[in-house]
């Protein structure tokens, strides 16, 4: 039986984490003996600990920081950077300690915001696998803190994951080709079972959008087409915004709601730990991130049968079929967006058959079954 060590990045329910749960799951059924290190007590442990997942905690620091910032902030962020680099060099030693015990074969880290299970690999003489999730400044607005590092580090690595074309695009210019793999994320289909409610049926309909309030994920969009709509007289529905905050986008988002008098229309409700209940009343969801690596949420609202309207741009245009799995809109074009929800609103029979067949597209092509038998291949070419 081979070992393998998943090296969290973080310790918070995040994509990132969930998509590493369900990948665990699914090897203990291919005679994997998988074992788990987090950087921090959080959220996470509760579900390590109800999937009986072995993991011990060792504290370590990211080798990320801000991308855009002054000058000042900029060299605070270099020294907190440089006393986080001399802390890991700690970690990195519990961490070989780990991988000998247990006698580890392959060494998996889960995202681009961690190197020092790489560390520890490469001094032990292990196997590595990374799985890169996110396109930093794109996306997150952040970056490696030395990137030259960073490149030859990951560069070290037996094969390299991308989530999507996208991401491969990205960094295929940077890392060696031909260590590089696409490889999906997988949805855990036993708990977003395929759903073909009935869509836009009632009076008031339920918009949804989930994920951080922040600048990239694009909630600005809807909000100035719900207030091109309104204004229309197109004001049947309720949209609820769900996720963390990012203060001053979030505060930004805030007043122009004010602004624009649409607060007895859009709603913040905050985290939720069941937010497939909330997908599950919704009739449509919205993805208007301006870049999103691949996108868990888009998946998920299929499978729990919204109609989905996706900005066209990275990861989103990837999984939406415009037409036939979703909708898409111009990124950045809130004119645009209106049009396409007027579009859903009118047509709701056209878009009841889109969500019934993004469902079923969504369970056959991204499920968590079919991420691990790829990831478990990419194991035993390298093992």
């Amino acid at each position: 039986m081979k070992k393998v060590l998943l090296m969290a990045t973080d310790s918070n329910i995040s994509g990132a984490s969930l998509s590493m749960i369900y990948l665990i799951k699914k090897l203990k059924d291919k005679n994997i003996d998988t074992y788990t290190i987090i950087p921090n007590h959080g959220d996470l442990e509760e579900i390590l600990k109800n999937e009986e997942i072995k993991y011990q905690v060792i504290k370590t620091y990211s080798w990320i920081i801000p991308k855009n910032s002054k000058t000042l902030k900029q060299c605070i962020n270099y020294c907190k950077f440089t006393v986080k680099y001399i802390l890991n060099k700690a970690s990195i030693k519990k961490i070989r300690k780990y991988i000998k015990k247990n006698e580890i074969d392959l060494v998996h880290i889960n995202s681009l915001y961690s190197y020092v299970g790489a560390i520890a690999a490469i001094q032990e003489q292990k196997k590595i696998i990374w799985h890169i999730r996110e396109f930093l400044e794109e996306d997150q607005n952040n970056k490696f803190a030395v990137k030259k590092y960073a490149i030859n580090l990951i560069s070290k690595s037996d094969k390299i994951i991308c989530i999507s074309k996208s991401i491969y695009n990205k960094f295929s210019k940077i890392f060696p080709k031909d260590k590089m793999s696409i490889i999906y994320n997988g949805i855990d289909i036993e708990k977003f079972k395929p759903h073909t409610k009935k869509i836009l049926k009632n009076k008031i309909k339920k918009f949804i959008l989930v994920g951080t309030i922040q600048e990239g994920k694009g909630q600005k969009d809807l909000v100035l087409a719900v207030d091109k709509l309104v204004k229309e007289n197109i004001n049947e529905f309720q949209v609820y915004f769900m996720g963390m905050k990012e203060e001053n986008y979030f505060s930004e988002i805030e007043q122009l709601i004010m602004e624009k008098h649409l607060e007895s229309y859009i709603h913040y409700i905050g985290m939720s730990k069941d937010v497939k209940s909330h997908m599950l009343e919704a009739d449509i969801s919205f993805v208007c991130s301006k870049n999103e690596a691949f996108g868990r949420v888009t998946i998920e609202s299929m499978l729990c049968g919204c109609l989905v309207i996706g900005a066209n741009t990275a990861g989103t245009r990837e999984l939406i079929i415009d037409g036939k799995t979703g909708l898409l809109y111009q990124q950045g074009n809130f004119e645009d967006l209106a049009q396409v929800i007027k579009y859903a609103l009118e047509n709701s029979d056209k878009a009841n058959l889109i969500a019934k067949e993004a469902s079923k597209y969504a369970s056959h092509k991204y499920n968590a079954s079919l991420n691990a038998d790829n990831i478990y291949k990419l194991y035993q070419s390298i093992l």
